[in-house]
């Protein structure tokens, strides 16, 4: 929330500036605040290679601008140190949002549905999501992941987890008792025994009562440790409890950056979940 909130101040005050208090310095500050203002937009949303662009563009910016040459050193001191505080405040600023809005980006730019139809692994289960073209879908060996999905650097994966409840065929849970269970307190339960929870909400997947898990674990495997943190979507349809857990992860010992790369990919995940379609629910 912090880093989110340091990025609009910036623009806000911008467009504040700019709409509704004069400028008395003249036509060359508002124009250098109105291209500032593009700079920082510009770097939020565009590709990561984008980011250079935008700096080096605000730096040409700044260095051709009235208030930074030399016929212009009348302008008052303080005023020069303010707007250089506020340039270096709002390249600061576009930076953090800059990864979340290029995961984002993978998503908008082309994605494959993926279905569960026919798979050995669903339990009868037909849903289907949809996850970035770039990713590559992965087969898994354990039993219940039905499908893997991995970003090519390979430290970003999802996968579709999908369990059967031990109730009768053709058992419906009631809405009341759904809702009971995706409770923060009672998702906990959902949670590996190794893993530490960090947040739980409910939340609604294709209209049916559903919880978001944040947790994080560590994995040891043939002398190779894992950080990982975990963002898992969960529901449960007719008997069958449905997961999409999508993960970050990190060498050993590297797991406190963990968080911010969490906060960068959980925008993407967001949509992900938001892709997945369950055909019979709408018959």
């Amino acid at each position: 929330m912090l880093i989110i909130l340091i990025g609009m101040i910036p623009s806000a005050l911008i467009r504040w500036v700019i709409l509704r208090k004069p400028i008395s310095v003249g036509a060359s500050t508002r124009h250098l605040f109105r291209h500032l203002y593009w700079c920082s937009a510009r770097a939020r949303v565009d590709a990561p290679q984008i980011n250079d662009a935008a700096r080096r563009d605000c730096r040409l910016l700044i260095l051709h601008s009235p208030l930074w040459s030399d016929h212009h050193t009348q302008r008052p001191k303080a005023m020069t140190s303010r707007l250089s505080a506020l340039v270096l405040l709002l390249l600061v600023a576009s930076a953090p949002l800059l990864h979340a809005a290029s995961a984002v980006k993978e998503f908008l730019d082309g994605t494959t549905k993926f279905s569960t139809a026919g798979h050995p692994k669903a339990k009868g289960l037909v849903m289907t999501i949809e996850y970035p073209s770039t990713w590559a879908a992965k087969e898994s060996d354990y039993p219940n992941i039905v499908q893997g999905f991995v970003r090519p650097e390979g430290q970003v994966m999802a996968a579709i987890v999908i369990n059967a409840l031990p109730l009768p065929p053709g058992t419906k849970i009631p809405e009341n008792e759904l809702k009971e269970f995706f409770t923060p307190s009672k998702m906990k339960d959902v949670v590996p025994e190794s893993a530490t929870l960090l947040a739980a909400k409910p939340t609604k997947i294709q209209g049916l009562p559903a919880g978001v898990l944040e947790y994080s674990m560590r994995q040891e495997s043939a002398g190779i440790t894992v950080d990982m943190r975990v963002a898992a979507f969960v529901f449960i349809y007719n008997t069958t409890m449905v997961q999409l857990q999508c993960s970050v992860g990190a060498p050993g010992g590297q797991a406190a950056s963990l968080e911010e790369r969490m906060a960068d990919f959980m925008p993407l995940f967001t949509l992900m979940a938001n892709s997945i379609v369950l055909p019979a629910k709408w018959k």
